[in-house]
């Protein structure tokens, strides 16, 4: 959908999607996190194709595009404390979802997907950016804080039925949540649903995921076919009613 090398100081913007856009019923933009970047597309890419084919399995009779949003400079671990670069990404967001509403043509369900620092570009195009007149949902997966001065779910202009939340138990971002990137927004003040994220795998042995790296990368895992990745295709595919019934709905 887009691709230009020159920008961001050579790292360049991209977006790729699978599906059509401008024909499914339902299209979700999968905003990545820290350290994203388009060398890095086939990481950024293969979780957006795994929601792709998991959303196709939640409902055949109704498409859901899925697209890789590669379309902010992401911060380094040097910049990552900083708001800065969400919240020059957050305005190329909240664009973009505007174009995909105009050039769609008809009414597509709109979903943005914020992971890690992604949620926090996501909050920030919520607050101020009007990101929340084009969405029907959005789900944070592993945020590191929703960014801005949001409190709660209506601060972003969001209803309780339209925010969705899930960090796996042993996710490194626990240990950095409601520090400099704003609200963390599975407190259960903020409003909005918790759904499960646990992966199969989180009891496998190794540092990295006695540290909990290794859990805050597998949201989209569709080899050992996490509680995440089953929860948004739930999500994105417009049937985010069925999560209780899917036992999806944490406590």
């Amino acid at each position: 959908m887009t691709f230009d090398s020159g920008t961001f100081g050579g790292e360049g913007r991209a977006a790729i999607a699978f599906g059509d856009p401008d024909a499914a019923d339902n299209i979700t933009l999968c905003v990545p996190g820290l350290e994203s970047r388009v060398a890095k597309m086939t990481q950024v890419g293969s979780d957006a194709r795994h929601l792709y084919e998991e959303s196709a399995a939640a409902d055949r009779a109704h498409p859901t595009a899925v697209i890789a949003w590669q379309g902010y400079d992401a911060p380094s671990f040097l910049t990552v404390a900083s708001q800065s670069q969400a919240e020059a990404g957050a305005a190329l967001l909240a664009a973009d979802a505007r174009g995909l509403v105009a050039t769609h043509g008809d009414n597509p369900m709109i979903t943005v997907v914020g992971h890690s620092y992604g949620s926090t570009v996501t909050g920030i195009a919520l607050q101020d950016h009007g990101l929340a007149k084009d969405v029907d949902a959005v789900a944070l997966i592993g945020s590191c804080g929703v960014g801005g001065d949001a409190r709660t779910v209506a601060d972003l202009g969001l209803r309780d039925d339209q925010l969705f939340v899930g960090t796996a138990s042993r996710d490194v971002i626990n240990v950095s949540s409601n520090t400099t990137l704003g609200k963390d927004p599975l407190d259960p003040d903020f409003g909005g649903m918790r759904f499960r994220t646990e992966s199969v795998e989180r009891d496998r042995p190794g540092l990295a995921d006695v540290v909990g790296f290794t859990d805050h990368s597998r949201y989209y895992d569709m080899v050992n076919h996490s509680e995440s990745l089953y929860s948004l295709a739930d999500i994105a595919s417009g049937h985010s009613d069925q999560l209780r019934a899917h036992d999806m709905v944490a406590n």
